[in-house]
């Protein structure tokens, strides 16, 4: 019954993802794709009207009740229609990785993310999903969601994970190098 749950979680997840990837492509990107990449915007600001609006396209891939899931599928929507950038197989730690040597604060900020509370979690990854965008830097968004997910375990499992990605990574495959000073963007994305 247990692996039926799992498993039914991560169809959904997929399936999800899916749906973001064919509102966002550029093969057949109509206006109301759009209109609706826009309302997933929207869900980056977190309030209850921003979500409701949202709700036509990220409602059907909840589960039937409420759950703390729910938040994320919210979140990886507006950072998907932010930053359309799916690569898979790279981790939001390896991702942050590639910035490392743009500033020498990186490993502060990313280490600040990997303690930061899962109701803070929000704004947090929005700041942080800016500075990826303004370096051409994607991710691989289905994990993003799998990862947000398991964010509170108590063992951190994906804090952990995310650590060694970063701190084994100074460059992503197929990621342009940053160069720039990203001490000065950051602080405008805030």
């Amino acid at each position: 019954m247990e692996y039926e749950l799992v498993e039914e979680k991560k169809q959904r997840r997929s399936a999800f993802v899916r749906e973001l990837k064919r509102l966002a492509s550029t093969d057949n990107l109509q206006r109301t794709d759009r209109q609706a990449l826009a309302e997933l915007r929207g869900c980056l600001r977190g309030t209850p009207a921003d979500h409701l609006r949202a709700s036509r396209y990220v409602a059907p891939h909840l589960g039937e009740r409420a759950s703390s899931d729910d938040t994320f599928f919210y979140l990886l929507a507006g950072l998907f229609a932010f930053h359309p950038d799916d690569k898979k197989g790279v981790s939001f730690g390896q991702a942050f990785g590639a910035l490392r040597e743009t500033s020498g604060s990186m490993d502060a900020r990313f280490l600040a993310l990997l303690n930061t509370r899962t109701d803070a979690l929000p704004a947090t990854l929005r700041r942080v999903h800016a500075l990826l965008k303004s370096k051409g830097i994607g991710l691989d968004y289905l994990r993003l969601l799998e990862d947000l997910c398991l964010w509170s375990h108590p063992e951190s499992y994906v804090q952990k994970q995310w650590a060694r990605d970063y701190f084994r990574s100074g460059a992503v495959a197929d990621v342009p190098a940053a160069t720039d000073d990203v001490t000065n963007e950051s602080e405008n994305a805030e």
